[in-house]
């Protein structure tokens, strides 16, 4: 009877689970359910956006209309992709100060598009209508070690559409 009782003691131990093994659960999850739905990025087509560790670059030029973006995450963590229009006579340095300041994004422009975090090697879409004027594609996901958003610390791109 005694070694019964132990057996259910461990059994119950064992469906208790660690919260790092449920992040590390989930990070797998997001990994296979993106990469079941992931389409792949045409390399060199208007609109393919490259991410990785502190860098986003657009690859060939954006026009006025909407738009789908492929997206490829190269790097080792989650990223996202969040498109901002900045109001006329604004740049990145002045999105940066307003954020820095915790004033009002609506000061510099508005968000335009977004596409939720994905898992290192996988890919998504972003849509996003189009008019002439100044752009940013940043990633707002959280670094481990300095606690900064990603696109304070390089995960930033200023593009133009005309």
């Amino acid at each position: 009877m005694y070694e019964g009782h132990r057996i259910s003691d461990k059994t119950e131990q064992n469906t208790k689970r660690h919260p790092l093994r449920r992040l590390i659960s989930f990070f797998f999850f997001l990994l296979l359910t993106n990469a079941a739905h992931a389409e792949p990025v045409l390399t060199g087509m208007i609109g393919s956006i490259i991410i990785d560790e502190y860098e986003i670059r657009l690859e060939g030029e954006i026009s006025p209309g909407k738009h789908t973006l492929h997206v490829k995450n190269i790097g080792s963590m989650l990223h996202e992709v969040v498109i901002f229009k900045l109001k006329e006579g604004t740049d990145a340095t002045d999105f940066k100060s307003v954020i820095s300041a915790g004033g009002s994004l609506r000061k510099v422009g508005k968000m335009k598009g977004n596409m939720p975090p994905i898992a290192f090697g996988t890919t998504g879409r972003v849509t996003a209508t189009f008019d002439a004027g100044n752009y940013l594609l940043l990633c707002f996901q959280v670094d481990m070690k300095s606690g900064q958003p990603h696109f304070m610390i390089g995960m930033l791109h200023e593009f133009s559409v005309s």
